[in-house]
């Protein structure tokens, strides 16, 4: 929503993938953590969250709104094996 001129940082979007990983959810997560902290290869999780502050903080202020598909595109994966 930030490239769409929304809103100025991500946390101001209260479905953003931003907050789901700076104030993660205790009952019905949607992001796998265990899964993204080994996908980009941060741990502990506190170390996650405070580099991907400082990266979205880094293109928040340059004005960088370019979409970056690391980010954006789902990695999701279906846990049912009839759809693999």
């Amino acid at each position: 929503m930030v490239r769409a001129g929304v809103v100025k940082h991500p946390s101001e979007w209260a479905f953003s993938g931003y907050n789901e990983i700076q104030k993660p959810r205790q009952r019905y997560a949607l992001i796998d953590d265990a899964r993204l902290m080994n996908l980009v290869g941060i741990e502990p999780y506190d170390f996650l969250k405070d580099s991907h502050r400082r990266w979205v903080e880094a293109s928040v202020s340059n004005g960088d709104n370019t979409r970056v598909s690391e980010w954006t595109q789902s990695i999701a994966a279906c846990p049912v094996k009839c759809c693999t």
